[in-house]
């Protein structure tokens, strides 16, 4: 995709509140992103994801009525060029492993800043951005912590 493409942008959680909040705490104009839709669990997500074919999908993990985690391995598996940021009130390492396993480019945890949740969306696109324009790359960092 080119620079100039708009980015659409799919928001889950079953939380009303923490969906508005995430909308408010998004730099629309710097990503020239548009919210395609708002889901409430991951089963919703999914049915949207098939109707708008956005490019980046925001979730939380924990959910009822079809969780994250879930919902992530569904995209990943038919729709791999979405690319997934992962929101969760659990600080679990097990949660954040199984969000990459499933195909995450990140995971963060709530209270969500502006900056992290903007840097996220940017990598995101920068993935779509070098996919579109031909470069294959891997995109999930691993750090090695000793």
């Amino acid at each position: 995709m080119e620079a100039s493409a708009m980015y659409g942008i799919l928001i889950v959680d079953d939380n009303s509140l923490v969906r508005m909040s995430l909308v408010n705490l998004i730099n629309w104009k710097r990503h020239n992103a548009t919210l395609v839709a708002m889901a409430h669990d991951g089963n919703e997500a999914f049915r949207l994801c098939e109707e708008y074919l956005p490019h980046i999908v925001i979730t939380d993990i924990k959910m009822p009525g079809g969780d994250g985690i879930t919902l992530m391995k569904k995209i990943h598996r038919d729709y791999p060029t979405i690319q997934i940021i992962a929101i969760s009130a659990h600080g679990v390492f097990e949660y954040a492993k199984q969000a990459m396993q499933a195909g995450c480019l990140n995971y963060i945890l709530k209270p969500i800043s502006s900056e992290e949740l903007n840097e996220s969306i940017a990598s995101a696109i920068a993935v779509i951005q070098s996919r579109a324009a031909g470069q294959t790359r891997n995109c999930t960092t691993y750090t090695n912590m000793r």
